[in-house]
């Protein structure tokens, strides 16, 4: 007997040319507006990010998605909290799945995700890459 699974799977770019700062660990960022998310975000046990990076070295361009999480917007904290423990990088061309993030304290009711992309450490001058990334979100059982 099957049963249905309790991981959803939610697309959050495709193919999406960035260019960083050009200077280390200097951040550029894209909100991404998913509405799933808000409404699933309280269900979860845990959330983890998959992702492929084309066209970049690996030393040279990394990435991760994001997030805010609070009762309401106002209560939001000043810092959004990295999904993937370990940024996405072209380390594995057949793409990466990161750890789940399982801290549920912070799995609130108003909740938004950001990208960001930059220069690892110490590594200067721009840098461009492109990135698909979709979120994966265990629900709780």
């Amino acid at each position: 007997m099957n049963q249905p699974s309790n991981i959803v799977i939610l697309p959050l770019f495709h193919r999406l040319p960035l260019t960083t700062a050009g200077v280390a660990l200097s951040k550029r960022t894209l909100d991404l507006d998913v509405a799933r998310f808000r409404d699933l975000l309280p269900r979860c046990s845990a959330i983890f990010l998959m992702g492929l990076t084309e066209s970049a070295s690996p030393a040279d361009f990394e990435w991760n998605v994001a997030f805010w999480s609070a009762f309401t917007r106002d209560a939001q904290i000043g810092n959004p909290i990295d999904i993937a423990s370990v940024a996405m990088s072209a380390a594995a061309p057949q793409g990466q799945r990161s750890a789940e993030y399982t801290t549920v304290a912070n799995f609130l009711l108003e909740s938004r995700l950001q990208l960001w992309w930059r220069n690892p450490t110490n590594i200067t001058g721009v840098n461009a890459g492109i990135a698909s990334g979709a979120l994966g979100l265990r629900l709780s059982s």
